[in-house]
């Protein structure tokens, strides 16, 4: 079964020690630019941390100017020396 986690506080505690991440304001700054927060009916919202680290990769990819591919180089590629 696929892990959900909702509320503000839950979603906090989530991200607090990966992300360092101490603010909803944060949280909804980051939704701005792509992070797949979903509401549900009563406006509580949730995240799939799947989708979350998903996003996360995708959007370190895409800041750093790397391309999609299915090999993610190591960090001393091309270092002979």
């Amino acid at each position: 079964m696929t892990e959900v986690i909702s509320t503000k506080d839950g979603i906090l505690d989530w991200f607090r020690p990966s992300f360092h991440v101490h603010s909803w304001q944060t949280v909804k700054r980051w939704k701005k630019i792509g992070l797949p927060i979903r509401y549900l009916p009563n406006r509580v919202p949730f995240i799939l941390p799947a989708e979350v680290i998903a996003w996360v990769v995708e959007h370190d990819d895409v800041v750093r100017g790397k391309q999609k591919s299915p090999e993610r180089p190591g960090p001393f590629v091309g270092d002979e020396g």
